[in-house]
């Protein structure tokens, strides 16, 4: 899979306006009767003072629980950074005067563990991607059910145990920000609490200013900040109570494990191993864990199969060749798109890029519960969109034509509302947002790549579970109705459309035009991590 890395962002803070209004009373004055009879004396009306009204005094209001949570990593921040003062840590010194704990330690994921207190075993994601190790084996950790790597001579996904090698004082901080306890109110027993990296900023500049070099894994000397830590790393930020699955990509390449069979354009034989190992994804992984959403920001082309070809094989390769030997990996997406209790979101590819039918077989495919995502952005811009897609579809889609120039294989767009890196500080009021590499820092996104898209995506949809469950408490998982809520068929065309509207619209009629950001549409906005 071609895949980009992204540099690291820069933390923001909110503000709270916290508004109280008050209430009174008013009175009427009595007036007594006036005799319209001369020389009668009435008796003297009795009026009765109005009672005295003591009124209570004001409820004093109970700390919430994310009040006490957000006060207590406050303290916990101050402490710490507190500790590096004390303990002198600033490992940019010469060697003789570095603090042991800059010392690079070896940690590996069997060296944690999952902590099923921390998370909702209905959120449970399976990401497929690579390049996850730090996030893995240290900030995330508590939250990661299990990792698999794809083991070729057996065929199957076997589990993993993934290692890196950083700093003592690394492995001490993310290490805690991931098992951070804190006391709820009126509670004596300490439970956990997930630290978001908008709460971070200021123990991050202190951190990697004094420890720059955990920038890098010390033995391999490849940066920790990958593909797969902005995929996941979003995943993780914006579903705080979400469980993982992870699968590791880089492992897991058909075409080159199987060199072989593509020089011999072994389609069938292919075909049949890729069976096996799509039975292992099945079994092993995704009922293994019992698994709700599938998060693939990336694919598979022709052009996977031409680059194993061109390079170890002899001969021409056809297009109908190419096809066959890419079609042989249909059984992993059956398993990931065609599981009976499981909606995947994967990331999408534009026509005009030069992806086809051929080229992008499986692409073309259609499943009943893969949604394929792409960006598109308004720029400074706020959209008209309601939540649904429906309202002012068309205006948007006027407004930025050329963004959805070659849509066939692409079933959801969504705004990121920024720029883009030539002018990476314009954005509107909702941009999409992106944590660092450590999830301590948070910043708006500055580039638009359809990978990225997908767990805007894959959140979005947690939150539409999340919300239907509050309404419905004996709801029932069903990938067919959230996928219908995150793209309602509610966008028909009209006669007198033009032919460019047309032609964009499907024959479902689905609103495919979306903007979640608008109306922070996750779990991370829904439970009110950012009011602070």
């Amino acid at each position: 899979m071609d895949y980009q890395k992204c540099s690291s962002v820069y933390g923001v803070c909110a503000l709270i306006v916290i508004s109280l209004s008050g209430c009174g009373s008013s009175s009427e004055s009595v007036v007594p009767p006036v005799s319209d009879k001369p020389d009668v004396v009435d008796p003297p009306v009795v009026v009765e003072p109005p009672p005295v009204v003591v009124e209570p005094p004001p409820a004093v209001k109970p700390v919430s629980e994310m009040t006490a949570l957000h006060q207590q990593v406050e303290h916990y921040i101050d402490n710490t950074t507190q500790w590096f003062t004390d303990q002198q840590l600033d490992c940019t010194v010469e060697n003789e005067q570095r603090h042991a704990l800059c010392e690079p330690v070896q940690v590996k994921f069997s060296d944690g563990h999952f902590s099923a207190p921390r998370v909702d075993s209905r959120q449970t994601i399976l990401v497929l991607d690579s390049g996850m190790e730090l996030q893995s084996v240290l900030r995330y950790r508590s939250r990661i059910r299990a990792t698999y790597r794809y083991d070729a001579q057996a065929q199957r996904f076997v589990e993993g145990d993934p290692s890196i090698t950083i700093s003592g004082i690394g492995k001490k901080l993310l290490s805690e920000l991931d098992q951070f306890m804190f006391t709820a109110p009126e509670q004596t027993e300490p439970r956990p609490g997930f630290i978001p990296a908008a709460w971070l900023a200021d123990l991050a500049k202190v951190y990697t200013s004094k420890v720059p070099g955990d920038a890098v894994d010390y033995e391999s000397q490849i940066p920790h900040v990958s593909h797969g830590t902005m995929v996941l790393g979003y995943l993780a930020e914006h579903n705080p109570e979400a469980e993982f699955v992870l699968l590791d990509t880089a492992q897991f390449l058909p075409f080159a494990l199987h060199k072989d069979l593509v020089c011999d354009k072994a389609a069938n034989a292919l075909l049949a191993k890729m069976q096996t190992a799509a039975d292992s994804l099945t079994s092993d992984v995704i009922q293994q864990h019992g698994v709700e959403f599938i998060n693939f920001s990336g694919g598979y082309t022709q052009g996977h199969v031409r680059n194993i070809f061109n390079k170890h094989c002899e001969g021409q390769l056809t297009e109908q060749e190419g096809k066959a030997l890419l079609l042989a990996v249909k059984p992993i997406y059956d398993a990931m798109f065609a599981a009976p209790n499981t909606l995947g979101v994967q990331s999408g590819i534009l026509k005009i890029q030069g992806a086809n039918e051929h080229s992008n077989a499986l692409d073309a495919l259609s499943y009943p519960h893969r949604t394929t995502v792409y960006t598109y952005t308004s720029a400074q811009q706020d959209t008209p969109l309601d939540l649904s897609g429906q309202a002012n579809w068309r205006s948007v889609f006027n407004d930025y034509a050329e963004q959805f120039e070659g849509h066939d294989f692409i079933d959801l767009f969504i705004n990121f509302g920024i720029e883009g890196w030539l002018n990476p500080d314009v954005t509107n009021s909702t941009p999409k947002m992106q944590s660092d590499v450590f999830g301590m820092r948070y910043a708006h996104e500055w580039e638009l790549h359809s990978s990225w898209a997908a767990p805007v995506a894959t959140s979005y949809a947690v939150y539409l579970q999340s919300v239907q469950q509050q309404q419905d408490e004996n709801w029932a998982f069903s990938p067919a109705f959230i996928k219908a809520q995150m793209v309602p068929s509610l966008c028909p065309a009209k006669p007198e459309d033009t032919d460019k509207i047309k032609a964009y619209v499907r024959q479902s009629e689905a609103c495919r035009i979306q903007d979640p950001l608008k109306f922070r549409a996750d779990e991370l906005n829904r439970l009110k991590y950012l009011d602070f």
